[in-house]
């Protein structure tokens, strides 16, 4: 899968996230993302790029244990109709409950419908995106 780490001031914070991508994802290929040419070199990566779909994180983020084998199950259910899929992390209360937080963006996306494909997605695929369950 193609992972694009998106920047941060700080170049550890993208090389930790690289780390963790590997070792969940050993066969990856990882592009980190430098400030003032996101669009043209995520274009360039995916103009050759054959695979279903490619994931997007932040410098910084980290790649739970087991969150290979969660994808390759998760994408075999995704719509065809999607656009990609959406995370929404949630965080512990000191009830021991949990917290919604919001997502942060898009996390996985489907190669033949971004932008750089068809310039266009439909209002249903971003409707898709953004709750899978109403596909």
């Amino acid at each position: 899968m193609l992972v694009f780490i998106l920047p941060s001031l700080h170049l550890r914070h993208a090389q930790s996230t690289a780390s963790s991508v590997q070792q969940e994802l050993p066969d990856s290929n990882v592009v980190v993302l430098e400030h003032g040419s996101l669009g043209s070199r995520m274009n360039k990566e995916l103009a050759s790029y054959q695979e279903s779909y490619f994931l997007t994180l932040h410098a910084g983020e980290r790649l739970f244990p087991g969150m290979g084998a969660f994808l390759r199950t998760e994408l075999c259910h995704l719509p065809e109709t999607s656009a990609g899929c959406l995370f929404s992390p949630t965080i512990p209360d000191e009830g021991g409950h949990e917290r919604f937080q919001p997502p942060r963006g898009p996390l996985i996306w489907r190669t033949a419908l971004s932008w750089h494909r068809h310039h266009q997605v439909s209002r249903k695929q971003l409707c898709c995106l953004s709750n899978p369950t109403s596909c």
